[in-house]
């Protein structure tokens, strides 16, 4: 069941049907796609550990699958980290001081 004037000013022009969406929720689709668990993620951290700059950077950095297992996995360890903090005033500063995604997203970049 088609509702308004799909039929007549869509579907009846080629025949196919669409869905109307913005730029920012495509992109959140495809960031989502690429998101794996730790199960799934194959990186080799004691070869990278033994790479040079310039390898690191052509296997890692240019690497969209590579990268984004990376990122996934440095962003747990630090969430872990911060978990771990002790007493729980300092946990609490460091949930306060990440809780930007620019700021939590700024250090993993770094550390990559």
């Amino acid at each position: 069941m088609m509702y308004g004037r799909y039929r007549e000013e869509e579907f009846s022009v080629n025949e196919t049907y669409g869905i109307q969406t913005r730029e920012e929720g495509l992109r959140i689709t495809n960031d989502l796609s690429r998101l794996s668990l730790p199960h799934q993620r194959d990186v080799d951290y004691k070869r990278v550990a033994a790479m040079t700059n310039a390898q690191a950077k052509e296997e890692i950095l240019k690497d969209e699958q590579n990268y984004v297992a990376v990122y996934q996995d440095f962003s747990l360890s630090l969430l872990d980290y911060i978990d771990a903090q002790t007493p729980y005033e300092s946990h609490k500063q460091f949930k306060e001081f990440f809780n930007a995604p620019g700021v939590f997203d700024g250090l993993v970049n770094v550390l990559l």
